[in-house]
């Protein structure tokens, strides 16, 4: 009996996932009853914790960025980036071609890169992976969470791709509301 309810939600949600475009990006990944493995972390360090926030608010869609603010408000606002001025601020233009955040992004966008080239080579399972997609949350690539691609997901992707995010929202909040004339400072 407990079985079928457990399977009756997990399908539910699994429906219902497909009709909020905010939880487009969210792995299905994740055990009823347990934290989904985006914010599951095993420490109470404070640096690992206050990366959590934009990790959370970027895979599932909840971040504010200007093309939002320019469908929902009834003022008139722009949906052009204000970082670069070029294009529409989406979630992709910011994650991957604003310029404005190139010196943060690409340092560990490449040790991105290479650490997902490694771990899913090792598999042959995964052929062609959409980086967007691989950032906003790793354990799309993941069958289930009981396999060795899930655990060097959770030790080693998963914590790159965190403090990557974390560190392109800190430099928009530095160049947002500092007068240090855009000069990036992250923290590692």
């Amino acid at each position: 009996m407990v079985n079928k309810i457990k399977t009756y939600w997990h399908r539910k949600i699994l429906d219902e996932k497909e009709h909020f475009n905010s939880l487009q990006y969210l792995s299905p990944i994740y055990s009823l009853g347990h934290c989904h493995p985006l914010v599951s972390i095993s420490t109470s360090d404070p640096k690992i914790i206050q990366k959590l926030p934009p990790r959370v608010k970027i895979a599932t869609g909840v971040y504010i960025l200007q093309s939002q603010r320019a469908k929902y408000n009834s003022n008139a606002v722009d949906p052009t980036c204000q970082l670069c001025k070029n294009g529409e601020e989406t979630l992709s233009h910011f994650l991957l071609t604003c310029v404005t955040l190139d010196a943060v992004r690409k340092p560990i966008l490449e040790k991105i890169v290479r650490t997902a080239g490694r771990i899913f080579s090792e598999s042959n399972r995964v052929n062609n992976i959409e980086l967007f997609r691989l950032i906003c949350d790793p354990y799309n690539y993941c069958k289930n969470n009981n396999d060795q691609i899930f655990d060097n997901i959770s030790k080693i992707l998963e914590p790159q791709c965190r403090k990557m995010l974390h560190d392109i929202d800190f430099s928009v909040w530095i160049l947002n509301n500092s007068k240090r004339g855009g000069k990036f400072k992250t923290i590692s």
